[in-house]
Order: C-alpha cells, then sequence, then structure tokens
C-alpha cells in the first residue's frame, strides 16, 4: 500500500510559504479573512434515542434532552493568503460539537494552492473530502437552503476533509464549464463512545466530473476508500472468532475442525483493516433565481461489515423576495444481510453454545450496519433577514426502516428500532 508522504512535503511547502510570507511582510493585502456560524435547535419527539448532525456526535436531541443545540450549531473561521498570483493558502478553523462531547475547534482545512494555469490548480495538504456535490459548503449553513443538507446523504460522509493532494482542471466549450479533478489523500476520525475508536481511511481517492451551464450544475463522482476501524466494540468479537477458531481447530475432530476454519473465515471476512468502500454519487441542481430544484443520489458498494446503499434526495423551493419556502424528500436503503455461520451441528454442548454465541454478533453487527435505513419529508421557510443573515425553520417527519435507528444514536435499554420521529428545527446562519 502506498502512503502518501504528506509530512515531508508540508515541511517544505511550510518553508517556502514563510519565505513567501517574509517576502510579503507589510503587505497586509495577501490577507483576507472570513467566516461563518449557524445557532440552531431542534426538537425531537423521540425521548429513548438522540437525534444528532452527524454520527461523529455521542449525543444531541431526544434522549439526553428534548430541545437541543448540539446537532446543528457550529462556527468557523477562513484565512487565506494570496502570496503570489499563482501561490495561495488557506486555513479553516471550525468548532461543533464533537465526538467527545466537547466543543474544541478543529482544523478542517490546511492547505496551499499552485494555479499553473487559469485551467489547471493543484493543493496539497488537508482538503475538503469530495464526496457529494454540496461537500464545499455543508458546514456554511447560510450557502445552503435548508437547516442542514439531507442526512440520508450527508448522514453517509464520516470523514468530511482528506489529508493528500488534489487537482483540477476546467475547460470552457462555448457558455459551458467542465471541469475534472481528483484527490489521494489519507484521513482519520475519531468515534465517539468508543473509549478511543477511530476511523482512518488509507487511501482514498476519487475523480468529479462537474458541468456548469448557467443555471445549471450536472456532477458525478467516484470515491474508493480503504478504512480501518480500530478501538471499536467489533474488536471483541473479531477476537472471538480467532479465539473460538484456534481451540476448535486444535481437537482432533473432523466436524469440530470444520468449525474452527469457519470461524476463521467469519474473522477474516468482517476484519477491520483494509474495509474497501466504493462510492457512485451523481447530482443536479437548477437555480434561475426566483425558484431552485436540486438532486442527488448516490449508491456505495463495500466488502465486511460495509455492505451497500443506495441513497439520495430532491428538493425544490420558491424564493418570494426574502421568503423562501421549501421542501425535500429523501431516503436511504441499505441492504441488511445476514450470516449462517458456524455449523453448531455434531459441536459438543460448551462449543456449539460458544459458537452459537457468535453467530449471533456476527448478525447483530450485520443488522447495525444496516440500521441506518430510513426515508423522510421536510419543510422549511428561510428568510434573509439581513446582509449575510438568513433565519429558517424546518419540520421533519422521519420514518425509519425496519429494525433500523437512522440517525438516531445514544439508545436506551428500552429503545425500539423502526418507527416515526418528528423533528423541529430553528435557526439562524451567518456569515462574516
Amino acid at each position: 500500500m502506498m502512503n502518501f508522504p504528506l509530512r515531508p512535503l508540508m515541511a517544505a511547502l511550510v518553508l517556502a510559504l514563510t519565505g513567501a510570507a517574509q517576502a510579503a511582510e507589510g503587505d497586509a493585502s495577501i490577507w483576507s479573512f472570513s467566516g461563518f456560524g449557524t445557532i440552531a435547535a431542534v426538537h425531537s419527539s423521540e425521548r429513548e434515542a438522540d437525534f444528532v448532525g452527524s454520527n461523529m456526535q455521542p449525543s444531541g436531541a431526544g434522549r439526553t434532552q428534548a430541545t437541543s443545540f448540539s446537532p446543528d450549531s457550529k462556527l468557523g473561521g477562513q484565512l487565506t493568503a494570496q502570496f503570489t498570483p499563482e501561490l495561495s493558502a488557506v486555513l479553516q478553523v471550525m468548532t461543533q460539537h464533537q465526538y467527545d462531547n466537547s466543543w474544541t475547534p478543529q482544523v478542517e482545512w490546511a492547505n496551499v494552492q499552485y494555479q499553473f494555469t487559469p485551467a489547471l490548480r493543484v493543493r496539497l495538504g488537508r482538503i475538503v473530502m469530495p464526496n457529494n456535490m454540496l461537500s464545499q459548503t455543508r458546514y456554511v449553513g447560510y450557502a445552503n437552503p435548508w437547516v442542514r443538507p439531507p442526512q440520508e446523504v450527508y448522514g453517509e460522509s464520516t470523514i468530511t476533509s482528506n489529508d493528500g493532494i488534489d487537482g483540477a482542471y476546467a475547460m470552457r466549450f462555448g457558455d459551458a464549464i467542465n471541469t475534472v479533478s481528483g484527490f489521494y489523500g489519507t484521513s482519520t476520525a475519531k468515534l465517539p463512545n468508543s473509549n478511543g475508536g477511530r476511523a482512518k481511511a488509507n487511501p482514498s481517492w476519487g475523480i468529479n466530473n462537474t458541468l456548469e451551464m448557467g443555471a445549471t450544475t450536472l456532477r458525478v463522482g467516484f470515491v474508493s476508500t480503504k478504512m480501518d476501524l480500530v478501538g471499536t466494540r467489533v474488536d471483541s468479537l473479531i477476537a472471538g472468532l480467532n479465539g473460538f477458531g484456534a481451540a476448535a481447530s486444535a481437537i482432533p475432530v473432523a466436524s469440530i475442525q470444520a468449525a474452527g476454519a469457519q470461524s476463521y473465515a467469519l474473522a477474516q471476512k468482517y476484519a477491520l483493516e483494509g474495509i474497501s468502500r466504493q462510492t457512485l454519487s451523481i447530482g443536479a441542481s437548477y437555480d434561475p433565481g426566483n425558484w431552485f430544484a436540486m438532486g442527488e443520489y448516490g449508491h456505495f458498494v463495500g466488502k465486511g461489515i460495509f455492505g451497500r446503499a443506495n441513497y439520495g434526495y430532491a428538493s425544490a423551493g420558491y424564493r418570494y423576495g426574502t421568503w423562501t419556502p421549501y421542501a425535500t424528500l429523501a431516503e436511504n436503503k441499505m441492504t441488511a444481510r445476514t450470516e449462517t455461520g458456524i455449523t453448531t451441528t455434531g459441536l459438543p454442548t460448551q462449543l456449539a453454545a460458544g459458537a452459537a454465541m457468535l453467530n449471533a454478533g456476527v448478525n447483530t453487527l450485520l443488522a447495525s450496519a444496516a440500521a441506518e435505513s430510513q426515508k423522510s419529508i421536510s419543510l422549511g421557510l428561510r428568510w434573509d433577514f439581513m446582509t449575510n443573515a438568513a433565519a429558517k425553520l424546518q419540520v421533519d417527519h422521519m420514518r425509519l426502516g425496519e429494525n433500523a435507528s437512522g440517525q438516531l444514536t445514544n439508545k436506551s435499554p428500552s429503545y425500539q428500532p423502526g418507527g416515526k420521529v418528528n423533528l423541529v428545527s430553528a435557526a439562524v446562519d451567518f456569515v462574516f
């Protein structure tokens, strides 16, 4: 596996940028600062689990507190430096509710860009992970019509930044601009409620094509990720499968050794290192000014604990002066899988009981991997009450899939999966 040598390259770039900054010392015009934020409250009808704005958050609205500011509130700042017409750098820092229940600021972007030609640019460092059409602005609430991007689609994006390199080449055809971009790198996200668990993409790569024609934007993208999950509760299941395999394989009885081989095979199949996942996504938007319509569709296929899923949304709104009512339909449909597991027939009672427990653990794992299935209808109203600020009110009605919990977490022992959840959200988005 090739590892991207980010640290030595970044060190060299820091030295280069330090020299450029010293050369430009005293010229404040090279620096610019901007920011964005959201103050939002969401109320959930579910009392046995929490609705969260990201699956990286440990708690939210519902069980912890019926109304919460945690899911959607955030504040970010971005510092940009234009050292030369070709060389620039950007640093974006953002605070939101984190995996460890804190609001510690995190570096979302930190990269340098070189514009080789008006059509070709390359960036190196921490960049946005281009999973979807709105990945670049998903955290900038003011740039989007809704209180939050549809969770059925954007909730799939566990990792939102990438440490590596990307490039883009833009071609003009009359009034149309077509941009082809690609990226490669690694990234890590710490997991909530996991005692130090983390998800590490090593590597991720992808290619996207975006066509802009007046009010119309069309996008298609492909992302491939090889992921390691470290320090999760699944570790004990994999250890149990390997332990059963070792114990059963040491007993010189054919049926018992066969069960041991099955256990080893399951441990290897659902190992948490090098899990591959490929995602194909398409998106389209049309915004002539007084109204808009947009939608995205995605399909991913994964190995190991990742199965396959289809997800998408369609949204539209109409602008009446400073008022914009809108509606959204969204769905995430994940395919549930089961394993026949270790054959218990012919095993001694104790071994059969152990095998049955491991089989149940594997199928519980597979069921939880498909537990994000849900569909929703959302109605909202945006009011641009002043320059660079907008207030929003949104009502969501979610139907969870069979035995699914959708975007709910922190579930109580009495929580029943499936069913319906209603959300009411109010937000003020701003940029500066």
